[in-house]
């Protein structure tokens, strides 16, 4: 099964395009956060990612803009990176584009990354020009979210970490798929660690009975070898001969041995009884 980032991608690079307007405005966000270089009067944009720039043709051969622009690419054989070049003018008028979620999965497209972590999530976007914008459209969507510096120091990484605001932000830009992927592995994550805690748990119990029942075992023995279990009340004298019978034996099933039976509750609170009278007797009960 292929992971969580990986079919997200996928289903970015074959959304269906609904229209010419939202195609334009998905290509506005392409390449407003792309990288940018200039060269020959022209703007370079582009980057390492390939599926963008085969989304980016189906994008433009949809929208508004291929009637009067053609999109020239450039696949320099040495670093794998793909340029698309735009003229300066058609840039600027895209940049002016406002954003919504059309315009934000193209950004999301060229910025965005996707981590599941061992423990919690992050939807991370790197931002050089736009970030501000990009956080006014988060705000008024109710989508929580932090910035901060890059390391680079020339962008602003957005991050996303609550696992309902990537569910809403992924479902916003179209990406249902993969926001139902995102929630069904929360629900076998909360699943795995609820098994854990119960499991942990139970371990921890069974370790504290194992303790209890030795340390009881010690002191009906050491009562045994005094000749002081004769001298114990009726009740505390069959309990503590039946915890020497079944000496790994639980509280509850110990209640239950007895004659009448009694509960858990009963079965601790006459063992206190017993350590109580040991000690009136020099025998303390051992810790």
């Amino acid at each position: 099964m292929s992971s969580l980032a990986a079919a997200m991608w996928d289903e970015w690079s074959a959304l269906p395009i609904e229209s010419e307007r939202a195609a334009s405005f998905e290509i506005a966000g392409v390449l407003s956060c792309a990288p940018v270089r200039e060269r020959d009067g022209a703007a370079l944009v582009g980057g390492s990612r390939l599926f963008v720039v085969r989304r980016l043709s189906r994008l433009w051969r949809a929208s508004r803009i291929d009637s009067g622009n053609q999109l020239n690419f450039h696949v320099p054989a040495s670093d794998g990176r793909v340029s698309v070049s735009v003229p300066p003018d058609l840039r600027e008028e895209l940049g002016g584009y406002p954003v919504n979620w059309d315009w934000l999965r193209g950004a999301w497209g060229v910025t965005g990354s996707l981590y599941v972590p061992k423990a919690g999530y992050c939807a991370a976007m790197r931002i050089r020009r736009t970030a501000p914008r990009v956080a006014a459209f988060l705000d008024m969507s109710a989508i929580r979210y932090g910035s901060r510096p890059a390391r680079s120091g020339d962008a602003t990484e957005i991050l996303i970490r609550d696992q309902q605001d990537i569910v809403t932000f992924l479902n916003g830009m179209g990406l249902a798929s993969s926001a139902l992927m995102l929630e069904d592995r929360a629900v076998i994550r909360v699943a795995r660690a609820q098994a854990n805690r119960a499991r942990n748990c139970d371990t921890a119990n069974i370790g504290k009975s194992v303790e209890a029942a030795q340390a009881q075992t010690d002191l009906a023995e050491r009562l045994r070898d005094a000749g002081l279990l004769p001298s114990l009340p009726a009740k505390l004298r069959e309990l503590a001969a039946l915890r020497l019978e079944r000496p790994s034996a639980t509280l509850s099933e110990l209640g239950r041995l007895l004659s009448p039976p009694v509960t858990k509750g009963t079965v601790n609170y006459r063992w206190k009884s017993i350590k109580n009278w040991a000690q009136r007797q020099g025998q303390p009960a051992p810790s």
